[in-house]
């Protein structure tokens, strides 16, 4: 493609070195190929317009820049807004493939990663070709695809633009009907779904998290809401977020940027469009509910169980409605969903008589939203005992609430390390204890491997064990750097060492 072409298809229209031909767009500099243009971005640690020689050292051919940068090396085009000319840029050179698909974006704090999968099973169950982007990788209907990120500690929900936009060209390729990606935050303020007219934008809920990057809840709000100006329809839940008034003025808002806007709850007072009326809840059952809405009541079941698996389960089949699913392949798909990856996961342990669950709860929302959850459906016998650390040089604020939630429904929490990153995690934890109630039982054991096979080891019978934080992630990063950890892998090894302890007792 031509270099005018591409800034012509990318919305800028300018005249500059007609004759050149683009291979690519690239920000990073260690992905420079020969022919590319190189897209100079302001990072917090980085300013890539000191870095264009070194792009030119490997090939670039032009630089998109935010400013005159003197004695470049090679031809450069200021531009105000690097980062929207990053994500306009790779989006016209794979050739607009949102065009071609009907794009679901799935928005908010927790749930993103259900919601998604819920859905996907949906739209597959009704005869589409889905694909996903999002916290567990990207998918193409059914096949995963290269999201060309060898660094975890550098994966992202939303990818970079050059990957995003190759992705969905991908999609577009295999013939996909839908796209589902989770839209962050992080995602809008950055600017890398500027291009992106969305078919149906569904919100979860908002609470605190990211504060480390957004500064206020105010300022993360706002970044949700700025999705909201890109889609067709609004699907908004008005239940779980923090600030109660926000989902309903955000649903204000969206009508009022034109998006044929629907609410779901499970409150009949907010005379929500769809109503949740939960039936049925358990570990043993699954969950079932009906959904009411304005052209009548539907019943549907899942095996699945989980934090606030009925409100996901509802919205999905909510917005599967708004798609135009008939009710027979919602239900037909919900009766088969299993759960996601990583998400209130149990680990089989044949012959135990304790169970262990890992989720991804790591803010004081979900943590406090899964324990209410199972402390609702367990046994009155049945102990609740919680494992869980907070992640390093991310919102140091959330540890002392998580804290709190752990202290308030668990019956017994073991507080360990959780990717601690560059922080030290003994500070970690010194920032965790000032939100546990010292009248409480719980233990400190720094090293996550040790606390598990000390949790399993110790574990009485009948107690629900959740294993908090990690989720799907199979590493976990320290200061030394990325090192492979899976915790079934680490529940079930330290299950062994409990039986051959039983079994030496006995003897």
């Amino acid at each position: 493609m031509k270099r005018k072409e591409l800034l012509y298809e990318a919305g800028y229209g300018l005249c500059f070195d007609c004759d050149g031909e683009v291979t690519g767009v690239a920000c990073d500099t260690r992905a420079v190929k020969a022919g590319n243009m190189f897209v100079a971005l302001k990072g917090q640690r980085f300013d890539g317009h000191t870095l264009i020689s070194d792009a030119a050292g490997r090939g670039a051919t032009c630089a998109i820049t935010e400013y005159d940068v003197p004695d470049a090396e090679i031809p450069c085009v200021c531009i105000p807004d690097t980062r929207e000319a990053l994500a306009r840029l790779s989006d016209a050179f794979y050739g607009h493939p949102s065009k071609h698909v009907t794009l679901i974006g799935v928005t908010g704090t927790n749930g993103k990663t259900t919601v998604t999968e819920i859905l996907r099973s949906i739209l597959t169950e009704s005869g589409m070709r889905v694909g996903t982007v999002g916290t567990l990788g990207a998918t193409s209907d059914g096949r995963v695809l290269d999201t060309e990120c060898a660094d975890v500690t550098a994966r992202m929900t939303t990818p970079d633009p050059p990957v995003f936009y190759r992705l969905l060209s991908e999609m577009r390729d295999d013939g996909c009907d839908a796209v589902i990606t989770e839209a962050t935050s992080h995602a809008s303020a950055l600017r890398k779904l500027a291009p992106l007219t969305f078919d149906l934008m569904l919100f979860t809920n908002l609470t605190h998290d990211h504060l480390d990057f957004h500064g206020s809840m105010a300022a993360y709000g706002e970044a949700k809401a700025a999705l909201f100006r890109q889609t067709r329809r609004a699907l908004i839940c008005l239940d779980g977020s923090e600030n109660d008034a926000f989902p309903k003025q955000l649903a204000d808002r969206a009508s009022a940027y034109g998006a044929e806007t629907r609410t779901c709850s499970v409150r009949p007072e907010t005379n929500a469009d769809f109503l949740l009326l939960e039936t049925e809840s358990s570990f043993e059952t699954g969950t079932a509910f009906e959904l009411l809405a304005k052209d009548g009541k539907c019943t549907f079941r899942s095996d699945y169980f989980g934090v606030c698996s009925a409100m996901n389960l509802a919205q999905s089949a909510a917005a599967a409605r708004m798609l135009g699913i008939p009710d027979e392949s919602i239900r037909n798909a919900l009766a088969r969903f299993r759960g996601v990856r990583g998400r209130m996961e149990r680990i089989a342990l044949p012959g135990a008589d304790f169970s262990v669950y890992v989720d991804f709860a790591h803010t004081p929302d979900a943590m406090e939203h899964l324990l209410k959850t199972v402390r609702r459906v367990k046994r009155p016998d049945e102990r609740v005992v919680v494992l869980f650390g907070c992640g390093g040089d991310r919102d140091p604020l959330k540890r002392k609430d998580m804290a709190i939630a752990v202290s308030r429904y668990a019956d017994l929490a073991y507080i360990t390390s959780d990717n601690s990153r560059s922080e030290d995690p003994s500070a970690i934890i010194k920032d965790i204890l000032k939100g546990m109630n010292k009248e409480k039982p719980f233990c400190v054991i720094p090293s996550r491997r040790v606390a598990i096979e000390t949790a399993v080891c110790e574990a009485r019978a009948g107690d629900i064990l959740l294993l908090c934080g990690k989720g799907h992630e199979t590493y976990e990063i320290d200061r030394e750097g990325v090192h492979p950890f899976y915790e079934a892998d680490a529940v079930r090894a330290a299950f062994q060492k409990r039986m051959k302890g039983s079994r030496r007792k006995r003897v």
